[in-house]
């Protein structure tokens, strides 16, 4: 079998086996089958995808400029309680990990979590923690693909379940719109920063985002919370097993 199908019968196989449910919510869809062919991002600073690197928490403050007038349409769940952006940003809560996955999908809610350790405790509720090593059975598997513009257009770059890229490269840098999560990936997380700092935005297994621009962060831009879009910010990636 060439490498095309193979690619392209594995990720139909893994999305039957573990991929996200048919209905889409919460901003996502399910990556459909297919054929793609990696791309490498030859800019990049590829390391190994540990777990440290991820779960580290943020400070509040952000350098970056805010995105005047925007606001995030989707409720944000944290703690178990639902705000809207509105209502988030007035409460001054910060949140520094924000996870899109099927439980996400099915609320059609974007999940908040205060800290690297909230995080863990859902991923291990869940069964979602991610690994440093691959499972036997992900040894052949598809890579993660990002795109330029939304809606999984323009210019394109793979990465693999295992790699960290510290740093997305002149062309890449803050030019993520939209993503596909590898189906045989517990993750793909991407970064404010470069060297995996700032914000991070989750996406779990087999779940697609079409315009990343529909999510944001909240940061303390002087001394007040402002909301910051990710369209084109995403400085460093990660891709957990």
């Amino acid at each position: 079998m060439k490498r095309k199908q193979m690619i392209g019968s594995l990720v139909l196989a893994f999305g039957l086996v573990s991929g996200p449910a048919l209905a889409s919510g919460g901003g996502i869809e399910p990556v459909p089958p297919n054929d793609l062919e990696p791309i490498a991002n030859k800019e990049a600073e590829i390391y190994p995808a540990t777990l440290d690197l991820a779960f580290q928490d943020p400070r509040p403050e952000s350098q970056e400029k805010p995105d005047e007038g925007f606001l995030p349409e989707l409720p944000i769940l944290v703690d178990g309680k639902l705000y809207s952006a509105e209502e988030l940003q007035k409460a001054g809560v910060h949140i520094g990990h924000y996870v899109l996955d099927s439980r996400s999908a099915e609320l059609d809610v974007v999940q908040g979590f205060r800290t690297s350790e909230d995080l863990k405790v859902y991923m291990e509720k869940t069964g979602q923690m991610p690994s440093e090593q691959p499972k036997e059975r992900q040894l052949l598997c598809p890579p993660a693909h990002y795109w330029e513009h939304s809606f999984f257009s323009g210019a394109r770059f793979s990465a693999w379940p295992g790699q960290a890229i510290g740093n997305l490269g002149g062309f890449w840098n803050d030019r993520i719109s939209s993503v596909w999560n590898s189906p045989c990936s517990s993750w793909t997380v991407l970064f404010e920063h470069s060297n995996f700092g700032g914000h991070q935005l989750w996406l779990g297994r087999g779940w697609a985002i079409p315009h990343v621009g529909l999510f944001g962060w909240i940061g303390w831009s002087g001394w007040f919370p402002r909301w910051y879009n990710w369209n084109d910010r995403a400085s460093s990636l990660i891709v957990f097993w």
